[in-house]
């Protein structure tokens, strides 16, 4: 809840403590109110059968896991979500957490369960790492807005590549934003993508490479198309360019 009652006194819920659902082995979803500004490390130790999990809408950052500096006091290898077969995930709120060189304390490392992400119309940016290790993942949607959504990079051992790059066998996209950022989508198994009328942009390799890929709108009001942005979408038999294009730039179709 935002609130409790205590004593014939109010308080705001605005943090979620260390083990605070210990061993809760029949919690199946959990849903966090904007007030929440932290889910502390821990916190859900033992939820082995938490699925769905929301973080509501709200303009406040959310931090999770540890921070400042400090490892896990408990394993280096199990984040927030360790114990949890999570397969639904909504994010509603700019997410504040670390990471490291093999992505590992970052929330949803590794959650092989999961299986459809939302990201709300009040998310502005996603960090590094946030989804390495998701591979099931079928379906992703980002929510209608105004806003660019700023996505950031798996940071692996070296290498870098958009924070998408690990959802490999993802089928279904709704985009209903433009994104900061190239390639963004690129060599994913991709079939279907819906675009949202507020998208303007589709960037430079957004989709290049997802061989799978055998369906894309383009509405009226996108006005660019990137570089080599459908280059070796094989499948991809046919698209009607709208009237709203002014700039198809180079390889944009490529093959």
């Amino acid at each position: 809840p935002e609130s409790v009652t205590y004593e014939y006194n109010t308080y705001s819920v605005n943090r979620i403590g260390r083990s605070a659902f210990r061993d809760c082995t029949e919690l199946q979803s959990l849903s966090l109110p904007a007030t929440i500004i932290e889910v502390e490390d821990e916190a859900l130790n033992g939820c082995k059968l938490l699925k769905n999990i929301r973080f509501e809408d709200g303009n406040s950052t959310i931090k999770l896991g540890v921070h400042g500096g400090r490892y896990p006091t408990w394993s280096a290898t199990k984040n927030l979500f360790y114990d949890c077969p999570l397969e639904t995930l909504y994010i509603g709120r700019n997410l504040d957490y670390i990471t490291n060189t093999d992505g590992s304390y970052t929330p949803f490392y590794d959650r092989t369960n999961l299986n459809s992400i939302t990201i709300g119309k009040t998310v502005t940016s996603l960090g590094d790492n946030l989804f390495y290790g998701c591979n099931n993942v079928k379906t992703l949607k980002i929510e209608d807005s105004d806003t660019p959504l700023t996505i950031g990079k798996d940071k692996v051992d070296g290498f870098s590549s958009p924070i998408f790059s690990s959802l490999i066998y993802l089928d279904s996209l709704y985009l209903g934003r433009d994104i900061n950022g190239e390639a963004t989508f690129s060599k994913l198994g991709l079939k279907t993508v819906k675009l949202g009328e507020l998208v303007t942009t589709i960037n430079p390799l957004m989709f290049k490479k997802c061989e799978s890929l055998v369906e894309i709108n383009l509405h009226d009001g996108i006005n660019r198309i990137g570089e080599e942005s459908f280059a070796y979408c094989f499948k991809l038999s046919s698209i009607i360019i709208p009237r709203s294009v002014k700039c198809i730039e180079n390889g944009a179709f490529k093959n």
